[in-house]
């Protein structure tokens, strides 16, 4: 009996540390580009860390390794067959202050492009949110500022739904 209360004490807590826990999500805010979609995608890099154990805040010698992690967790389809997905430019800054306060963020450029024409695609983007289930990306148009959706894992299965994707 003492083993159940002891499991079930270190359960709660977690579950309850888990939930004090205010931690920003990471961003993909994207545009309509001449056969392609560009986007600027932000991590934070505490949250980072916990996947991909990182050397330094300089992410500069880091850069390709990291884009092979986050290029191996985005796969983009459409009607057309799976589309072509790059990261660029990744570089480390400060957040702006929101209900997070200051903190230490990676930013990549991402790029999709497609088979054959731009249409409508489904993201399936897990970088991070795979694997530390309390964190969430947030989706959005940059142009129109319009919140295309939330990716985040299921809380009772861990399983990340891919995002349906409409152009502007």
């Amino acid at each position: 009996m003492k083993t159940f209360s002891i499991v079930t004490l270190a359960a709660l807590l977690g579950a309850t540390a888990a939930a004090a826990h205010p931690v920003p999500d990471s961003t993909i805010t994207m545009s309509v580009a001449d056969h392609a979609i560009t986007a600027e995608v932000t991590i934070p890099l505490s949250e980072l860390n916990l996947v991909y154990p990182l050397e330094s805040a300089d992410l500069t010698a880091q850069a390709d390794g990291i884009a092979a992690y986050l290029t191996e967790h985005t796969q983009v389809t459409s009607v057309d067959g799976t589309w072509d997905v790059s990261f660029s430019d990744i570089t480390s800054g400060e957040s702006d202050a929101d209900d997070h306060g200051h903190y230490s963020m990676l930013t990549a450029q991402m790029l999709l492009v497609p088979p054959t024409e731009l249409t409508d695609f489904t993201l399936d983007y897990d970088a991070v949110v795979g694997e530390v289930l309390t964190h969430g990306v947030e989706v959005s148009w940059a142009d129109a500022d319009v919140l295309i959706g939330e990716i985040e894992a299921d809380a009772k299965t861990g399983v990340v739904a891919p995002l349906q994707v409409e152009l502007p």
